[in-house]
C-alpha cells in the first residue's frame, strides 16, 4: 500500500499515445469492472481513447508512477479505477479532482445536482474508503437481461 503522504499527480488524458499504452495496462490490471464484462483490443481500448467520452479524465500518478485513472462524465458521475493497494488515496485524489471541477448544474430525472461515485459491488475496500471520507451509499444498481 502507497502511504498516505505520496506525492498524487492528476495528469490530463490528452490522447498520447503513452497515455493509451498506460491506460491499456491498468485497464488488464484492473480486479473490478462495472461496465464491461470482456476486456477489449488494444485497437478498441485506441479507439475508446481518441473518442475520449468524459468530461474530465486523469491518469493518477504517484512517485512517478499511473495507478490508476479517474473520470467524470457529463451525468456528474466520477469513475475511480485504481490498483487495489491504493484504495486508502482514494480521499487525496478526490479533493485534487474535486478541487478542479463543480458539478454540472442539475437537470431532474437526468442529472443530479452533486457529483457521485459509481463502485463495483465487489469492490469493499473502495467502498469503505468512501465511506470513511464521509461517503453515503444511496443505491445498488443491477444489472437484468432476458
Amino acid at each position: 500500500m502507497k502511504s498516505k503522504t505520496s506525492i498524487i499527480a492528476l495528469e490530463r488524458v490528452l490522447k498520447k499515445p503513452a497515455q493509451i499504452k498506460s491506460l491499456y495496462k491498468l485497464l488488464n490490471q484492473r480486479k473490478y469492472s462495472i461496465s464491461s464484462s470482456k476486456k477489449p483490443s488494444f485497437s478498441e481500448h485506441t479507439h475508446f481513447v481518441r473518442a475520449h467520452p468524459y468530461r474530465a479524465w486523469y491518469l493518477i500518478e504517484v512517485n512517478n508512477t499511473h495507478i490508476g485513472s479517474i473520470y467524470i462524465q457529463r451525468d456528474n458521475s466520477i469513475g475511480v479505477n485504481l490498483l487495489d493497494e491504493n484504495n486508502a488515496l482514494v480521499p487525496s485524489i478526490l479533493k485534487q479532482l474535486l478541487l478542479r471541477w463543480k458539478p454540472l448544474t442539475p437537470i431532474p430525472s437526468v442529472r443530479p445536482a452533486g457529483f457521485f461515485i459509481n463502485v463495483p459491488s465487489a469492490n469493499s475496500a473502495l467502498q469503505k474508503e468512501i465511506q470513511k471520507m464521509g461517503g453515503k451509499h444511496i443505491q445498488n444498481t443491477y444489472t437484468v437481461s432476458i
